[in-house]
């Protein structure tokens, strides 16, 4: 389609189907991502006023569900996609060239020849998409120049770089090879890239929420591979939400140096490495040398581990109360942020609140309003947002 078809499209409603489907399905959400969209090709077309034909992609960003530190070093990752995504517009240009602006950054630009590592490059988004290219190019896809505006509503740096790793070698191969990409060669694409391009890459759920969507569970604690499992449970269609609010999580306590310092005394990097029936028969020795606090803190990692692998088999049942039960973060009251007690206090009974660095709550539609207003009014104007969970992942928008 060209630029002109897409902006019609937005404008007339053709495209209200999909965009619910990626962004919500509730007006306010309607109206910013159509509004959004049409703020993007505009840009577009005024960055690369010669293209017409154009492709527009999405990946989705992540939401960690997990509510701990178990999913550190191997351990247990709950986590789902967001609606905060990586959206972006491109064409083939016929210059050999490609050329890639993201958000307000320069452009990068460079031939198709040209994909030589460059030291100077590792870390930015130059050095990502040189890398994304030559993977591309290694796995046979034929190069082409295009031109690519990226604009990007995830923050999180290392969820970032998932998305766009997924992005670029999702949109090449469409582009360049003229075929929908498949997730089991998607995935090892986009990891090789982001790992060229930082040295290291993001662990395989992000990967799995980038490239599929949905809600993934992956359980690496007794084995150090993680075994990733998907769910594809519809939370909007249960009647709930996803409210995150910005600054109202936990503070990086102690409570991570306290569990590494105990994993250590018991000859481990971390408690994943050892079973919960070895940690409680050596309690009366652990005492010696380490607080009560900290091991209560370390014998709450083993229930946390149990909580999730718990909640993991609602979701294999549909069982959407038996979920939040599990996920809720009510049995870590100790712990908790102000965040999720004045999240508490506003949603009583309902939903279930996610004690992480972000405070998340799924809260019923019905309660939506009465509790991002209740939120700012406590953390400040613009502090929370209303999302969705995302049951697709990497695809093109037509």
């Amino acid at each position: 389609m060209n630029l002109n078809e897409f902006v019609n499209s937005l404008s007339n409603g053709a495209l209200d189907s999909k965009l619910k489907q990626l962004y919500g399905s509730s007006d306010r959400a309607l109206l910013r991502s159509r509004a959004r969209c049409l703020n993007t090709a505009e840009r577009f077309s005024r960055l690369y006023p010669i293209c017409s034909d154009i492709r527009v992609f999405s990946v989705p960003g992540q939401t960690d569900l997990s509510g701990s530190l178990c999913g550190e070093r191997n351990g247990c990752v709950l986590a789902a996609a967001s609606d905060r995504d990586v959206l972006a517009i491109a064409s083939l240009n016929g210059e050999g060239i490609i050329r890639v602006t993201a958000d307000n950054s320069p452009e990068i630009a460079f031939k198709v020849s040209d994909l030589r590592s460059r030291e100077d490059e590792q870390g930015s988004l130059a050095g990502l998409v040189r890398a994304a290219a030559s993977e591309a190019e290694k796995a046979g896809i034929p190069l082409r120049g295009f031109a690519m505006l990226v604009s990007s509503e995830i923050t999180d740096a290392n969820g970032q770089a998932a998305a766009l790793s997924v992005l670029l070698a999702f949109a090449i191969e469409a582009m360049c090879a003229e075929t929908t990409p498949e997730t089991d060669f998607l995935i090892p694409r986009a990891r090789a890239a982001e790992t060229t391009f930082s040295g290291s890459a993001s662990g395989a759920a992000a990967y799995r929420l980038c490239a599929e969507g949905g809600i993934v569970f992956a359980d690496g604690a007794a084995s150090g591979e993680p075994e990733i499992s998907r769910y594809d449970t519809d939370i909007s269609a249960s009647g709930y939400c996803v409210c995150e609010t910005a600054g109202a999580g936990k503070e990086q306590t102690s409570f991570s140096s306290d569990v590494s310092k105990i994993a250590a005394k018991l000859g481990a990097e971390t408690l994943c490495e050892v079973s919960e029936e070895e940690f409680f028969s050596k309690l009366p020795r652990l005492r010696e040398a380490c607080s009560d606090t900290a091991l209560a803190r370390a014998a709450g990692f083993y229930a946390e581990l149990a909580r999730l692998r718990s909640a993991a088999e609602c979701l294999e049942i549909s069982d959407t109360e038996g979920f939040f039960g599990n996920i809720d973060c009510a049995g870590s009251a100790c712990e908790e942020p102000l965040g999720a007690k004045v999240s508490r206090r506003l949603l009583g009974e309902n939903g279930a609140v996610i004690d992480s660095e972000t405070v998340a709550a799924f809260v019923p539609n019905y309660l939506v309003d009465e509790y991002v207003s209740g939120m700012e009014r406590v953390f400040g104007p613009g502090s929370c947002r209303a999302g969705s969970i995302r049951v697709v992942g990497a695809c093109e928008i037509v």
